[in-house]
């Protein structure tokens, strides 16, 4: 990577600025889908009672740790964790004595995001887990702002030593 202007600078963080607000937009749709029209109720309801067998309420991440939303605004994850803390105060039974942060976080929140991405994409179960495990996509100015900003950190430390 050469050395760029301010300006240059200044373009790619504008634009991967834009990439965010594009990304956090589409996500606000696949909430709204999942919060305002309960789009994925029903499969949640079917969870929480068992009656469909959920992968991520024993899943392992073989990296060890848990499973995170491709979701990165914290209010939007505010917004999900509240309507899924709702539903899962409607479900009776199985579900009382366990952690609900953690049959939330680890349970219904890649239930519902999973469901959400295979009917608004309309794709199969399998299409739509992978997508929801390879995360965000990051745009390319994305990652040349991480690599500017690494690089700025780096000349920073050196000054300082």
């Amino acid at each position: 990577m050469g050395r760029l202007t301010e300006e240059q600078v200044a373009q790619v963080f504008a634009a991967a600025e834009i990439s965010r607000a594009y990304r956090r937009t589409q996500h606000e749709k696949l909430l709204e889908f999942i919060i305002k029209d309960h789009g994925a109720d029903d499969h949640l309801l079917a969870v929480v009672s068992r009656k469909v067998l959920s992968k991520w309420l024993n899943y392992e991440n073989p990296k060890g740790h848990r499973v995170m939303t491709s979701i990165e605004d914290e209010e939007l994850i505010d917004g999900l964790y509240n309507f899924l803390d709702e539903v899962l105060s409607r479900a009776v039974g199985p579900f009382e004595r366990i952690d609900r942060v953690h049959i939330i976080l680890d349970v219904l929140m890649p239930e519902a995001l999973i469901k959400v991405i295979q009917t608004v994409e309309r794709i199969s179960l399998p299409e739509a887990e992978n997508l929801f495990m390879d995360g965000p996509a990051y745009s390319e100015c994305e990652r040349e702002e991480f690599d500017i900003l690494v690089v700025q950190q780096l000349e920073a430390q050196g000054k300082h030593h």
